[in-house]
């Protein structure tokens, strides 16, 4: 899956309203986000995996000390994962917990892949970076395993070394203080990102285990998991340019029309668009952006019948958008390809 396509998935607020809770300061929590500073404890609607990454990399920058996603982690370890946390306090035995982690929590935490598997007598769930994170890798490589740490410690209060946390960069700066929250070995410049355990602790019981919950819990995970909806934006985009293909006259259809078309209300629309950051103006501008270039590259076609393919019935209005597009004129544009076109 490319970045952009990673980055645009949609997550639950849920992390960054408990990220609210760690912070008092929403503003610089939030700053270069679309998210809002004030409100932001209430804030309901789902968050694009690039938004909740932004605000991680802002919380490095305001963050006291810095081991506090560890203590934030710790905090939040079971809680907040929706039917996962339901999953894994239900589930029969601690292996059935792992692995339902494993198996489900990529459908919340859509930038990691995880796999549960044995290598002797040895069971690792073993995370895989799908985005180059920068300064703040650590941070989301740790915390999901720290959950994952914490599962395990309710259910064998004696971890001591035969658990391990494996990680693939070198030590941190604050490494001398995992041995606060991690009862493991922490391995550094591994091949791998894991929490490994025996693997006869598979077998420990879960003494709050639920047949009735367990299976309704599972059952939500894996609608959860059902195969999501394309992004709003790109669904958006497809129905307009149908729209471009059978009138031909540059006439595009409005918010409503193409809410219509997709079976939602306008509100509902603007808000999945909101989520995804971006508006349906955005991509109309993105749509005129991308015709122009190619109708241009043809000579034959007056630049006025351009602009009125795009929907503009004023050439002024035409030339000001196509400036503002390429810091150029539509006669000019044509000349540099014309230009480029000759040297070939």
């Amino acid at each position: 899956m490319p970045d952009q396509d990673i980055l645009q998935r949609l997550m639950p607020n849920t992390y960054v309203k408990y990220m609210a809770q760690a912070f008092d300061n929403h503003a610089a929590l939030t700053a270069g986000t679309p998210l809002p500073a004030e409100g932001l404890a209430e804030y309901d609607e789902e968050i694009p995996v690039g938004t909740v990454l932004a605000c991680l990399d802002n919380a490095l920058a305001i963050a006291e000390t810095p081991d506090w996603y560890l203590d934030w982690a710790k905090g939040m370890a079971e809680h907040y994962h929706g039917p996962v946390t339901m999953a894994a306090v239900n589930a029969p035995t601690l292996g059935d917990g792992l692995d339902a982690f494993v198996r489900y929590m990529p459908a919340r935490v859509p930038y990691h892949r995880w796999e549960g598997r044995f290598d002797g007598d040895h069971f690792y769930c073993e995370l895989t970076e799908l985005l180059e994170f920068g300064p703040i890798r650590h941070i989301v490589i740790e915390i999901p395993l720290l959950v994952l740490h914490e599962y395990v410690a309710r259910l064998h209060r004696r971890m001591n070394d035969r658990a391990r946390l494996d990680l693939r960069y070198a030590h941190t700066a604050h490494a001398e203080t995992y041995a606060t929250w991690f009862q493991c070995s922490v391995q550094f410049d591994a091949p791998h990102n894991a929490f490994v355990i025996p693997a006869e602790w598979r077998a420990i019981r879960n003494p709050g285990f639920d047949a009735n919950n367990w299976n309704a819990a599972l059952r939500r995970c894996e609608e959860m998991a059902a195969p999501q909806e394309r992004p709003a934006p790109e669904l958006v985009r497809e129905a307009i340019l149908a729209y471009i293909d059978i009138d031909g006259d540059g006439s595009l259809p409005t918010l409503a029309t193409i809410a219509n078309d997709l079976h939602v209300s306008p509100r509902t629309l603007m808000r999945r668009l909101r989520a995804a950051a971006t508006k349906y103006q955005i991509i109309i501008d993105d749509i005129r952006k991308d015709r122009a270039s190619t109708l241009l590259s043809d000579p034959s076609l007056p630049i006025y019948e351009v602009g009125n393919a795009l929907g503009f019935r004023d050439p002024a209005s035409f030339g000001r958008s196509f400036r503002r597009w390429f810091n150029t004129t539509p006669g000019e544009y044509r000349q540099r390809l014309t230009a480029n076109d000759s040297k070939r």
